[in-house]
């Protein structure tokens, strides 16, 4: 693993958890919750999907944001620590789930 791979492990990580704190501010805005995320979800979903290169990720972040209470999981920064332990590189994994 060289430098440059290293920082854009990093720079996948600043977005990931970027993306987790726009995920849960939609409850900071009173009157915005749940409606919030009907916008938020699609957006994320498609984001999630071209950063990890996995339709299923997608599938699952947008779900997770669009569900009701589930806001509080980092499910982008859930998703940087699966792949950078290798269970998301899995060629298996990404056969499978593309």
């Amino acid at each position: 693993m060289n430098f440059n791979s290293i920082k854009a492990d990093y720079k996948k990580l600043i977005i990931s958890i970027a993306l987790d704190i726009v995920g849960m501010a939609t409850y900071l805005i009173p009157g915005l919750g749940e409606s919030g995320d009907l916008v938020w979800a699609p957006i994320y979903a498609l984001i999630i999907r071209n950063l990890y290169h996995s339709s299923i990720l997608g599938i699952l972040g947008g779900f997770e944001e669009i569900l009701i209470g589930t806001d509080a999981i980092p499910s982008a920064t859930i998703f940087w620590i699966l792949e950078t332990l290798g269970i998301i590189k899995n060629k298996e994994f990404q056969e499978i789930y593309k």
